[in-house]
């Protein structure tokens, strides 16, 4: 059996959060699925999480660039900042409309990031994400 995955889902885009829930549940009955609408809110919770003595961090988190008060940029930098030890095996795939090369070239800068998906993507790819894959 499958260890259950706790999933961060970091967009402001209610469509887009309805859509990969559902893709999420097609594939990874076992996954645990949290929201935060915004860069400084997924900080926030990242934060208390470090800072709670029983709360788990994600596993995975899947960010927008395209964010209100704290975009997925702004939200790397700070998560760069987080205690390393606590944060080391989360893996963040940045989820974004963007097919910029130079988006793709950013993404490199940060060890968290393990891959830009350009939206949208099919089922097939978060099961490979959330399963181990890619």
């Amino acid at each position: 059996m499958n260890v259950s995955k706790l999933i961060l889902i970091v967009d402001d885009d209610y469509v887009y959060k309805l859509v990969t829930r559902r893709m999420i549940s097609l594939c990874c009955s076992n996954a645990e699925i949290i929201f935060a609408e915004n860069g400084r809110e997924a900080i926030d919770i990242l934060q208390g999480m470090i800072q709670g003595p029983s709360q788990r961090l994600p596993d995975i988190i899947l960010l927008d660039i395209e964010m209100p008060e704290m975009n997925g940029w702004e939200f790397l930098r700070a998560f760069s900042s987080l205690p390393g030890q606590a944060v080391k095996d989360i893996k963040i795939y940045v989820a974004s409309s963007s097919i910029d090369d130079l988006d793709r070239e950013r993404t490199r800068i940060y060890p968290a990031v393990k891959e830009l998906l350009v939206k949208p993507f099919s089922v097939n790819k978060v099961s490979g994400i959330i399963n181990g894959g890619s």
